[in-house]
């Protein structure tokens, strides 16, 4: 997992306000589908496959722990840091 992961202040803020850990994102981060925004950002979200390959790195235990909270989506700059997290509460359109 990142040590450090880079995150504007916008998005500590809604991170603290929606109860999105820095563990749920450093796993969404990195076991997490990415997908290009209509913006040209990526965001990351967890997918079934994304679920199985945390579950199986993590352990069982660990990933029960921290599975509540994996139903966020994780916006990424062009910078490479965090810009925003939100609670994935839909579907999520893929540009194709």
């Amino acid at each position: 997992m990142p040590e450090m992961i880079p995150m504007s202040r916008h998005a500590e803020a809604r991170s603290r306000q929606r109860g999105i850990t820095l563990d749920a994102i450093e796993v969404i981060l990195d076991f997490g589908r990415e997908e290009q925004s209509f913006d040209n950002r990526q965001v990351v979200y967890m997918d079934k496959q994304a679920r199985r390959r945390a579950r199986e790195a993590l352990g069982r235990t660990a990933y029960a722990q921290i599975e509540a909270r994996l139903d966020a989506v994780i916006v990424i700059g062009n910078w490479g840091g965090v810009i925003t997290c939100m609670h994935r509460k839909g579907r999520i359109y893929r540009i194709t």
